[in-house]
């Protein structure tokens, strides 16, 4: 996924454009389409799988994007020494975080 700041703090993200991330679904072939804004206070997101042959739509939200609003900030937890430990596991596991 890729992200860009659309306004301060305000970061718009999706997929890379055409039918690159497939996604078998009930024996089926679809591929996925993700996007994502947030920013501070909320998380907004929608994903949806098509049919690669026709474009319809497969499955995911028919009805809008998923909202998610902030109820507890971490902020104070996200030291430079966890961010350290945290790359040192992903360089260990190549789980990418």
């Amino acid at each position: 996924m890729h992200f860009r700041e659309t306004a301060p703090g305000c970061f718009s993200g999706g997929l890379e454009p055409g039918q690159i991330c497939l996604v078998p679904r009930n024996g089926r072939r679809t591929y996925l389409v993700s996007e994502v804004l947030v920013d501070r206070e909320r998380w907004i997101s929608r994903d949806q799988g098509f049919d690669p042959a026709t474009d319809e739509l497969q499955w995911g939200s028919e009805h809008g994007p998923l909202q998610f609003e902030r109820v507890a900030s971490f902020e104070s937890d996200i030291t430079a020494e966890w961010v350290s430990r945290m790359a040192e596991k992903e360089t260990d596991s190549n789980i990418i975080i």
